[in-house]
């Protein structure tokens, strides 16, 4: 997939760092001359959190703080025809990002770590906690109708590629293009030790 590829930009949602770059292949794609870039929207999705921790040396790091300066890197010349892998999940409060990133057609790739199995106590433990508030609970299904509108109208395309670790988590992308199962990071790390 990667051989046709020039450039990959990682579009996320916290600070560049050792372990993401390590995570994530960062230095693997620039040792095999791809270009890359990583847009640490921290500032702009999380209104009011410093930026303790983005200062890099790197020159692929990019820090947009408006959708506007995200619209003009998408129209860069360099930038179409890239693999956009995104750590952020699809949800209400990211429609704008992910309806720009949709508006340009852009290769979208899904990184779906971290959702650990539950118990049946702690679903219920949930429900009873939404139950609890009802003008939260209004708000969130009102959210949810939202984002499941914007992807019915095509206003948010399906993510090209997921890659996904654990069972449970491959079956929540039905409209993925494609479903790769992968290791999540740690234990990858944990074999090669």
């Amino acid at each position: 997939m990667l051989n046709k590829c020039k450039k990959v930009i990682y579009v996320s949602h916290v600070h560049l760092s050792g372990k993401w770059r390590g995570d994530y292949y960062i230095d693997y794609l620039l040792s095999k001359g791809i270009a890359v870039e990583y847009w640490d929207l921290v500032t702009l999705l999380y209104k009011g959190i410093d930026e303790l921790g983005a200062e890099s040396k790197d020159d692929f790091l990019r820090i947009p703080r408006t959708y506007d300066e995200i619209e003009t890197m998408l129209n860069f010349q360099e930038n179409r025809g890239a693999i956009y892998i995104i750590h952020i999940n699809y949800g209400h409060q990211y429609l704008k990002l992910y309806r720009l990133l949709s508006k340009y057609n852009c290769n979208m790739w899904f990184m779906a770590w971290g959702a650990y199995p539950s118990s049946s106590v702690s679903r219920w433990h949930k429900v009873l906690r939404k139950l609890s508030n009802p003008l939260q609970l209004i708000e969130n299904v009102f959210n949810r109708i939202n984002c499941i509108v914007h992807k019915k109208l095509n206003l948010v395309k399906p993510f090209d590629v997921v890659f996904g670790a654990g069972y449970s988590i491959l079956k929540t992308f039905p409209d993925a293009v494609k479903v790769v199962p992968v290791n999540i990071a740690d234990y990858d790390e944990y074999i090669s030790i």
